[in-house]
């Protein structure tokens, strides 16, 4: 593996690590966004799924803050655009390098990619280093 690709794994597990242990709340698009979270160790209760909440209502829900990992498609761009204009909500958008760092547009390619690495044998040793994947 490319020393710049184990500088950006190393990078998304500690956004990972930080986003495990934070305790925000995390607004996601959808189910298999909210998943791709789970399977990483983000309980349930601190995912909320724009597309089962009142935009409207949001803001009181999280009291005044939340992080945004709302997909970066052209859907995800146009819901985020919508919940700034419609809530007072201060979104923490630190966490979006996490699209960059797996090469997607969408949440939901999280879990997949951290399987794809953790399978590659070069990397194996590295990963079980990061509690993500105990």
């Amino acid at each position: 593996m490319k020393r710049n690709e184990e500088k950006n794994l190393e990078k998304l597990v500690k956004l990972i690590e930080d986003l495990k242990n934070s305790s925000e709340k995390i607004i996601v698009e959808g189910k298999r966004d909210r998943k791709a979270l789970e399977e990483i160790g983000i309980a349930s209760e601190r995912i909320f799924e724009i597309s089962r909440v009142d935009i409207g209502k949001l803001g009181p829900t999280l009291n005044g803050k939340a992080i945004d990992l709302i997909d970066k498609d052209r859907k995800g761009i146009e819901i985020s655009r919508r919940l700034h204009e419609k809530t007072k909500l201060t979104l923490d958008k630190k966490y979006k390098i996490i699209f960059s760092l797996i090469k997607s547009y969408h949440l939901e390619d999280l879990d997949n990619f951290l399987k794809k690495i953790y399978r590659t044998k070069v990397m194996k040793s590295q990963l079980r280093l990061f509690s993500i994947f105990v």
